[in-house]
This record gives C-alpha cells, sequence and structure tokens, in this order.
C-alpha cells in the first residue's frame, strides 16, 4: 500500500530534486485560451490523488499521519503545503466527506486550467467520486494481487449495504483484462462518464 501511494506522490524523485511545486497544481502551464481534454485529465488526477488517500484512511489500511508524510516527501514544498491544507480541511470537516475533497481539488483545477467549470460541476464531481469509491477499492485490491474472493470481502467490509448485482459489477469492472496495469485509467475513465451524465442532467455541459 506504502508503494502504491509513493509512486503516485513521486517518490521515486530524490527530494533535493523536486522543484517546488512538483506534483501540484502550479506545475501544470495554463492554457492561453481555453482548457481541453489534456486539462480535464489532469484536474481528474489532481482530484483523484487527494480523494484516494482519504479513502485509505477512512479504511484504515494508511493512517492520516503516514498520508502527511508521504505528502511532504512526494511533492515539492508548496505543493505539499497545499496537500497538507486540503487533507487538513477534510480532516477538520470542513469538507465532511473524501468525494468533497477530491470535488473541491477537481473544481480549484478546473478553474485555473481554463475548463470553464459552471456551479454545478463542483456537485456533479462529489457525486461521481463517491460513486466510484467501490471501483476505487477494488481496482486497489486487485492492484496488490487480492484474488476476485479478497476483493469482494474487503468491498462488503466497507459497504455492507451494497446490493449484490452491484458488487458483482464492481468486482467485474476492477478485474476486466489480463492485469490493472493495462487500464491504469480506469477510475480516470469512468469518472468521465459519470461527469459526462451527471453535469448535463444537472443543465451544465
Amino acid at each position: 500500500m506504502a508503494l502504491l501511494v509513493g509512486v503516485s506522490l513521486g517518490l521515486g524523485v530524490r527530494a533535493e530534486d523536486k522543484p517546488d511545486d512538483y506534483g501540484g497544481l502550479a506545475s501544470y502551464p495554463v492554457p492561453s485560451a481555453a482548457g481541453g481534454n489534456n486539462e480535464f485529465q489532469f484536474c481528474v488526477l489532481y482530484g483523484k490523488r487527494a480523494w484516494r488517500v482519504a479513502n485509505q484512511v477512512l479504511e484504515r489500511s494508511i493512517s492520516l499521519t503516514q498520508a502527511k508524510s508521504w505528502a511532504r516527501q512526494g511533492l515539492g514544498k508548496s505543493a505539499a503545503e497545499e496537500e497538507l491544507a486540503d487533507l487538513g480541511k477534510w480532516e477538520r470537516h470542513e469538507w465532511p466527506t473524501a468525494s468533497m475533497l477530491g470535488a473541491e481539488r477537481f473544481y480549484r483545477c478546473a478553474e485555473r486550467l481554463k475548463l470553464n467549470p459552471q456551479p454545478n460541476h463542483k456537485a456533479a464531481a462529489d457525486m461521481c467520486f463517491m460513486m466510484l469509491t467501490p471501483l476505487d477499492l477494488s481496482a486497489r485490491q486487485r492492484a496488490l494481487d487480492e484474488p476476485r474472493d479478497a476483493a469482494r470481502k474487503a468491498l462488503l467490509a466497507r459497504f455492507p449495504q451494497l446490493p449484490e448485482s452491484v458488487v458483482d459489477h464492481t468486482i467485474q469492472l476492477a478485474y476486466a483484462g489480463e492485469s490493472i496495469k493495462q487500464d491504469s485509467n480506469l477510475i480516470e475513465n469512468a469518472f468521465a462518464e459519470c461527469f459526462a451524465v451527471a453535469s448535463t442532467r444537472a443543465g451544465g455541459k
């Protein structure tokens, strides 16, 4: 688990070699006109990183102290400060759920990278991150080489009220293909599909 989080935070780069905003929002160049698909994908990743860490804390697979330590080690100084500030707001329940934490970061990124976010987009992102939590848990179980039965057990332990049909579908998605590495964009792609539907239903674009 430490390896998974460490890779996502860039722990393979020596601290002295990291730019101040390594891994942060300011490291991505702001488009001169309007953002496009690349910017959207970056914003999903930017929201996903803290959302995933918060969920791991909730699952008690890591501690919040560990999450903060990895942010300090894996990110540049200013990027780490931003990450820690966001985790602090979640810890203090200013953003009371992991999905809200992810949505706030996604929306902040969308504003900066000129994606023209609409007022309803933050709520749409919140809903999508919330809905994808079971899939992310199952995908992380697979990334740890856990068998389907173990992933199902972990899923039901975290979400005991999930209907059997949803559990089956979630496990099927997480374990599709020969390996999780063949679909490293599993959560990003699912978020994009969910976001398109959610924002359209709410009258956005």
